[in-house]
C-alpha cells in the first residue's frame, strides 16, 4: 500500500511514533535507575572467601553452582532485591552458605572480567541497547568453528572476536574436522593466524589437537 511505502502518512501517525519513543525512553530510564545501591555492593561484593563455588548456569531464581566437587541449586540471599539472573552470571564466583537444606549465595566475589554484548532487538521486557551480560571472570575464549557441516564462514568468527575484543577477553580459534580442511579454509585461518590470533586445529574423530587444546586450558576459565 501507499501508506507501507511512506508514501502517504496518517496524521495519527506522529503523536503515535512519540508516544512509542516516550515510553521507550521511560524503560530505559527505569532499567538505568535499577542497579545496586552503595551498602548493597558494600554488603553482598567480597575480595575473598575460604571455599567458593563457581557459577555454571543462571535462571529466574536460583543458579547451578559447582561447589565442593558437585553442582548444586543455589538461591540469593533474601535481603538482596533482585532476581538471581540480573546480577549472577555464568563464571561468577560466589560465597555458598547452607541453610535448611537450602544453598545460599551469600556474597558475589570481586570480577575480574565481565562478558557482554548489547542488545539488538527489542523484546517485551528489553529495550534496543540495554546491555546484556554472559559470563564473568573469563580468562580465555575458544571460537568453535567447523571446516564442514556447517562450513567455516568468517563472519561467524568475526561477530564473536569484536565482542571479546570489546571486554578485553582474549581468544583462539579451534577449527574442529581439520580433517575436511579445504584450501579455501586454510586462507581463512591463515587471515587470523597473520592478526596474532591463535589457531588450534582439533579432529575428534582422528584425535588431532586434542592435547594442544587441554594445555591452553590449563588453570584457565574458560567459554566456548
Amino acid at each position: 500500500s501507499l501508506y507501507m511505502k511512506g508514501m502517504i502518512k496518517m496524521p495519527h501517525y506522529n503523536a503515535y511514533d512519540s508516544f512509542k519513543t516516550k515510553k521507550s525512553m521511560e524503560k530505559k530510564k527505569k532499567a538505568k535507575v535499577k542497579i545496586f545501591g552503595k551498602k548493597e555492593v558494600d554488603n553482598f561484593i567480597i575480595d575473598s572467601c575460604q571455599e567458593c563455588g563457581v557459577v555454571i548456569e543462571v535462571r529466574y531464581d536460583d543458579a547451578s553452582v559447582y561447589y565442593n566437587g558437585e553442582v548444586i541449586l543455589a538461591k540469593l540471599r533474601k535481603d538482596i532485591n533482585f532476581v538471581c539472573n540480573q546480577i549472577v552470571f555464568p563464571g561468577d564466583k560466589v560465597d555458598i552458605e547452607k541453610s535448611n537444606d537450602t544453598y545460599i549465595i551469600n556474597h558475589l566475589l570481586s570480577r575480574t572480567s565481565l562478558l557482554s554484548r548489547t542488545k539488538k532487538d527489542s523484546t517485551r521486557l528489553n529495550d534496543v541497547g540495554l546491555t546484556k551480560n554472559i559470563a564473568a571472570n573469563i580468562d580465555l575464549a575458544v571460537i568453535v568453528v567447523a571446516a564442514k557441516e556447517p562450513p567455516l564462514h568468517p563472519k561467524f568468527i568475526d561477530r564473536y572476536l569484536m565482542i571479546l575484543q570489546n571486554s578485553k577477553i582474549p581468544a583462539i580459534i579451534c577449527l574442529n574436522k581439520c580433517d575436511l580442511k579445504t584450501k579455501a579454509d586454510e586462507e581463512i585461518l591463515s587471515t587470523y593466524r597473520d592478526l596474532g590470533i591463535k589457531v588450534i586445529e582439533t579432529s575428534t574423530y582422528n584425535n588431532i589437537g586434542i592435547n594442544e587444546l587441554k594445555k591452553e586450558l590449563m588453570n584457565k576459565q574458560a567459554i566456548f
